[in-house]
Order: structure tokens, then C-alpha cells, then sequence
């Protein structure tokens, strides 16, 4: 027991250096980088009159940082999401029951064995909507999803956006299927393939939580694997400035910056969505704040393929 608790520890520790690093390399990208230097600044104040396009503020703050002007044209992007300023600010509250929550997911070819263990998981224990965006599957593999009970399948439209979201492995897909969500979803989970949720119980439990204030509008989870976003001003607020960077490449996939870390990590590791989702949700809720700590364990992450059996008719 003690050299399996050792273990552990050690893994654990690895995982939270390797994803500070990680945050303080986005951190550059997301506030301080300017392409235009060879060199990095600590300190890096704009001038405040660029941040604005036409009344949208396009520069994130924190404090006395600002960070680079968003491109303009990117604007038409926060109005289809309904992200602009005006809107947020006319956004209220939702209230919603377990029932009105969703389940999304999303998967590729050479991920869907792993995605149909998540699938069966979930209508296991719940008959709650999901919505299941293609990034690449085969007609047979979209067949199979099929035969599953209240779920929708979605493609997701490559086309519609910069051409560097077509690289799965920038995630930029992630926080763009979130912005699609939640114009039309009160609450909802995304999550990877190799996410499996616990009972209902446990998280009726966390949408108690959220409903009376105690738990975050915007939640992640402790592998940054899965996000709640509920219809709430400030989930919105955070949901801007993450869709913008999912749509700048320089954002959300850095020249230079590689997936893969080391240890101890070096220069460039960088975890892409997990960076930015994890500087956001902390500029919203600091550790020190109320809410700056909250964390249910409302999953686990369970890598690789037990079974490889086809998705069988699967009832509600």
C-alpha cells in the first residue's frame, strides 16, 4: 500500500508541475507575446483605444496587464455565439433541473472505441439528451451511434472557421463546440471520450451546488477532461475570451509549443484548451476567492479499450 501511495504521489506531482508550466507558457501567449519582437515583456500595456472594435473590447485585462487587440473581424464570431458585450450583459441567470442537462462529447476515427465505452457508460445511468459532434468519422462508425437513444449526432463544420481548427491536435475545436452550446443548452457537460461519469446522485449534488452559488457558472474538472458551462453572465464572459482564443492560432497553438511535456518540463510545453480554460477559470475565480477551490468529483478518466464489441440497439 505505502509503494502504491508513492506512486501516486509522484504521478500526481509530475501532472501539477507539468501543467503550471504549462499555464505560465499560455499565459505569455494570452497577455504578453507580441509577434512583432524577438523578446519577452513582463509588462506589456496597450493602448486602451485599440482594444475596442466598434464598442466590442477585444483585449483581455487583468489588473493593470492588457493583453493584444483580438483581430476585428473576429467579431462576427462573438455575435453568432452571442458572446459580444452587449449581449452578455443582457444575459440573466437560467435555472434548470438534472433533466435539462446535456451531455456532449465528440470524437475521431481513431478514437471511437474508446467513445463507445463512454457512450454505453453514460446511458448506463442516464437517459439525459447527448449530442455527439463528428471530427472525422466513417459511415459505418455513424451508423453505430445510431442505435443509441436520444442521441444526436452533429458534424462539426471545418469549414466555417480558421483553417487551423481542421488540426485536431490544436483542440480549437473544444471551446468552439462549447460556444455553439450554450446559445441553445441551459447547462451542459463536454467531455472527452475517456470520461466517465459517476451516479446521478453525486451529480445532482454539484447541480445543487451551482443553482445556489456555491460552485462555479464555469466548472472544470481536476484533469481540465470535462467544463460545465450554465447559461450565466459570467460563464459567458470567460466563454468570449476562450472562443477568441480558439480561433487565433498564435493563441491556442503557439509557434513552437509542443503537447508532449517532459520532466521536468521545458520550454514550449503547452496543453492547448486545458492552458487557456485553466488561465480564464482562474482570472474568474482566483484560489483565494469563494469559489476559487470548489471541485466535485463527479468523474474518472479511464484511457485505452477494454472491448472493442460494435454499439448494439440501446434504449432509453
Amino acid at each position: 500500500m505505502r509503494a502504491s501511495f508513492s506512486r501516486f504521489h509522484t504521478n500526481r506531482n509530475w501532472w501539477l508541475l507539468t501543467l503550471s508550466f504549462a499555464l505560465i507558457f499560455s499565459f505569455y501567449f494570452l497577455f504578453i507575446y507580441d509577434e512583432s519582437y524577438d523578446d519577452w515583456s513582463v509588462t506589456v500595456k496597450q493602448d486602451l483605444k485599440k482594444c475596442q472594435c466598434f464598442a466590442e473590447t477585444l483585449c483581455l485585462q487583468k489588473d493593470d496587464l492588457v493583453g493584444q487587440a483580438f483581430d476585428c473581424s473576429l467579431r462576427k464570431f462573438l455575435h453568432r455565439f452571442q458572446l459580444n458585450d452587449y449581449a452578455i450583459k443582457k444575459t440573466e441567470a437560467s435555472n434548470f433541473s438534472f433533466d435539462d442537462v446535456i451531455f456532449v462529447t465528440y470524437s475521431s476515427s481513431n478514437h471511437f472505441a474508446e467513445s463507445r465505452q463512454m457512450i454505453t457508460d453514460l446511458r448506463n445511468k442516464f437517459t439525459n439528451r447527448i449530442i455527439y459532434y463528428d471530427l472525422g468519422l466513417i459511415p459505418t462508425e455513424k451508423k453505430e451511434l445510431t442505435r443509441v437513444c436520444n442521441l444526436e449526432i452533429r458534424d462539426f463544420d471545418f469549414d466555417a472557421y480558421p483553417k487551423h481548427v481542421k488540426n485536431l491536435h490544436t483542440y480549437a475545436f473544444k471551446p468552439i463546440i462549447q460556444a455553439e452550446m450554450i446559445t441553445e443548452n441551459v447547462a451542459f457537460w463536454i467531455a472527452d471520450s475517456s470520461v466517465q461519469f459517476r451516479d446521478r446522485l453525486m451529480l445532482q449534488h454539484f447541480y445543487d451546488d451551482v443553482l445556489s452559488g456555491k460552485a462555479p457558472d464555469y466548472m472544470i474538472g481536476g484533469n481540465v477532461g470535462k467544463e460545465i458551462p450554465y447559461t450565466h453572465p459570467e460563464s459567458k464572459r470567460l466563454l468570449k475570451w476562450l472562443l477568441l482564443c480558439a480561433i487565433t492560432e498564435k493563441c491556442i497553438a503557439p509557434k513552437s509549443a509542443y503537447y508532449a511535456c517532459s520532466i521536468p518540463p521545458k520550454w514550449g510545453c503547452h496543453r492547448f484548451d486545458q492552458s487557456a480554460t485553466s488561465i480564464l477559470f482562474r482570472m474568474f475565480h482566483p484560489p483565494n476567492s469563494t469559489k476559487g477551490f470548489y471541485y466535485q468529483n463527479v468523474s474518472t478518466v479511464k484511457r485505452g479499450v477494454e472491448r472493442f464489441d460494435v454499439l448494439e440497439e440501446i434504449t432509453c
